[in-house]
């Protein structure tokens, strides 16, 4: 299970979407605190032990799910429009810096 751990997560984490990538699978989940609902990221192979990541997405962005698959030689992901794409990308926290977030919903290229 993948409890709050960071200041992003203070609030609590929820809606886990799970992505098999090779042999691991990739969990995104809403990061929830006083800054907003962000995206987290952990990885799993047994669904016992858990890599946790950083935040990937800045708030407002939820209901982010990865492709299983590259696009345009890129792992991508599919969530909800952000409120605050601009600040997002500014920070460096919107998804490795690669976002396309002028689309309804938007698509994040993560390398």
């Amino acid at each position: 299970m993948i409890f709050p751990q960071t200041a992003f997560e203070v609030w609590g984490v929820e809606d886990p979407r799970i992505t098999q990538i090779g042999d691991k699978h990739q969990i995104t989940y809403s990061a929830a605190s006083s800054r907003g609902v962000g995206v987290g990221l952990a990885e799993t192979d047994d669904f016992v032990t858990y890599k946790r990541h950083r935040v990937i997405l800045a708030p407002e962005n939820k209901d982010v799910m990865l492709f299983p698959e590259k696009i345009g030689g890129k792992y991508s992901a599919r969530g909800s429009l952000s409120l605050r794409p601009r600040l997002a990308k500014e920070q460096g926290t919107c998804c490795c810096g690669g976002s396309t977030c002028g689309r309804k919903p938007p698509i994040y290229n993560c390398g």
